[in-house]
């Protein structure tokens, strides 16, 4: 179906640890494992949807080789050779990528994560700095006692009370040495087996290979987390994937795969991805699978019919009875979740209140089926042209697309019910002819406040012609930038009921509109000196000359 697909997946994150250390707090092995067929099943999906001789790119922001090389390799697996990994190195000069891994080891947790984080909050700095304090405290109330009793009975009781002491501490304590010896983030060693000890220490246990793992483990630790024998080694090349680290180019970790689909997905690799998509969805959906579940209990028996099959069978009759019932669904899509066409009185009170010019493109505004046009979303030709109008609803969610344009208002206290977003204000506001004014920068900054401003505070004439507006939305856009889309220096304003305007922008994007302001107006000053600098330097060369 599309040349190009992207399956940025979701994922643990810990590449991010450079601008996001406090990740490491939730860190577990398990995080991995639970993720990993949620990404396979992305994947083949990505998959399906690519055109034979289009490309499919994997990516994630982790380094956990069971989020990233695992899921390549079992997505190989699957597909028995339609895809093919493909290395774009050559092609990026710039980018420097670590060669993806053929080896890694699989880690299981000896403890629930509710004991990791126990076991981690009793011996966390925190606690530990509790636990001298009570030793300190009570170093020195023994102390005070044994200046108010007699030094030869004192001596015999403090050495009772001592180690009364000591034994209660030892007790609440999980181990000592945590305590005394502080984490080291560098081994001493980085041989695999001081290595596997210090993981063994902090309560991980490795996994030689998936026969290791224990029964009650195996539908955590699936057998696709586990490295490629060394005939599919060498045949998947895993090594073509790019292992981006944080200090080789000063940003995040990511890991990046490039797939070329060089032949159709065979019957087994859409059964694995239909497979893997019904398991996720039993283990992500609430109550429709509880129900199952418990039909499923009912009807269970000793006889020699597997377990999944009666499952599946009591699913099959679960979805018979469903069509019984009205849906709003559509081949397992809400049809609330679709674009639509703008109602026909929808935009033509817009087109007069702001004067769009007839350049505007009214027909590329879509709203939500289920949304009563509460948001009117600015749609590219393209995708609606060559994906909404050729029914791609009818076969994939649509998740998002667009940008939002115009937002209801619940009062109707304006002429019209909408007002523009921010967000897609640049590609609005050049087709304004109304409530439209190109203001200087001295009065943008002066739009870039919160809450109520006054209109006497603006210089003139935009002071009168902001008093003069109805009650509603306008757009101040600054000067010289009005018909630059890329800078993005437009703002949408509302007027109020007195003479103060407020401007609808939230924080993040009015600190950001003070510093793009303040760089143009320097930007501007600079450019402006220019001729007068190149003139000094004529005058210069010129007198030089002369004499």
């Amino acid at each position: 179906m599309f040349d190009r697909v992207l399956c940025d997946v979701p994922c643990t994150g810990d590449g991010t640890a450079r601008k996001n250390p406090g990740i490491w707090k939730h860190w577990t092995a398990s995080a991995g494992h639970s993720i990993h067929p949620l990404q396979v099943s992305i994947a083949l999906n990505g998959a399906r949807l690519t055109k034979v001789g289009g490309y499919m790119c994997y990516s994630t922001c982790s380094m956990n080789p069971i989020e990233n090389e695992a899921v390549v390799a079992e997505i190989l697996r699957a597909t028995d050779g339609s895809l093919e990994l493909v290395d774009k190195r050559p092609d990026m000069p710039g980018i420097v990528a670590r060669p993806g891994w053929v080896r890694w080891k699989v880690m299981g947790e000896s403890m629930s994560r509710k004991e990791l984080r126990n076991k981690a909050k009793k011996n966390s700095a925190k606690m530990r700095k509790k636990r001298k304090d009570w030793e300190d405290q009570q170093k020195l109330e023994r102390e005070e006692n044994d200046n108010q009793i007699q030094s030869e009975q004192n001596t015999g009781k403090e050495q009772v009370d001592q180690e009364s002491n000591k034994e209660c501490y030892d007790n609440e304590m999980e181990n000592s040495d945590d305590i005394e010896n502080e984490w080291k983030s560098e081994p001493e060693s980085w041989e695999d087996v001081e290595l596997l000890q210090r993981a063994a220490d902090q309560g991980l246990v490795y996994y030689k290979t998936f026969d290791d793992v224990p029964n009650d483990s195996t539908h955590h630790i699936r057998k696709s987390c586990f490295p490629p024998t060394p005939d599919e080694a060498a045949q998947f090349k895993l090594e073509r994937c790019l292992r981006c680290l944080p200090h080789d180019l000063d940003t995040g970790g990511f890991f990046v795969a490039l797939f070329k689909k060089v032949s159709p997905l065979s019957n087994r690799a859409r059964r694995k991805a239909e497979e893997l998509a019904q398991s996720i969805s039993r283990r992500m959906d609430g109550p429709t699978n509880e129900a199952i579940e418990n039909k499923f209990s009912d009807k269970i028996s000793t006889d020699g019919i597997s377990a999944e099959r009666k499952m599946e069978d009591v699913r099959k009759d679960t979805e018979a009875e469903d069509k019984n019932e009205p849906s709003k669904k559509r081949n397992g899509h809400d049809k609330a979740e679709s674009f639509v066409a703008v109602e026909e009185d929808v935009l033509p009170p817009l087109v007069d209140f702001y004067g769009f010019t007839d350049q505007f493109a009214k027909g590329q505004f879509m709203a939500r089926a289920g949304g009563n046009s509460k948001l009117l979303y600015f749609i590219t030709k393209s995708v609606k042209e060559n994906l909404i109008e050729r029914g791609i609803q009818d076969r994939i969610h649509v998740i998002n697309s667009g940008l939002r344009a115009f937002e209801r208002r619940n009062k109707d206290d304006c002429l019209v019910n909408y007002r523009p977003c921010q967000e897609s204000i640049h590609f609005v506001g050049p087709h304004m002819t109304r409530r439209k004014f190109i203001i200087s920068s001295e009065d943008f900054k002066r739009c870039l406040k919160y809450g109520a401003i006054p209109c006497d505070s603006f210089s003139e004439p935009l002071c009168s012609e902001m008093k003069a507006l109805s009650l509603g939305a306008f757009v101040v856009a600054l000067k010289g930038y009005e018909h630059d889309i890329t800078k993005k220096m437009y703002l949408v304003m509302w007027k109020c009921r007195g003479d103060n305007v407020n401007c609808l922008v939230n924080k993040i994007d009015m600190s950001a509109f003070h510093h793009k302001l303040d760089a143009l107006v320097d930007k501007d000053d600079s450019d402006s000196k220019v001729p007068l600098v190149q003139g000094a330097v004529a005058n210069i060369r010129e007198k030089c000359s002369i004499q």
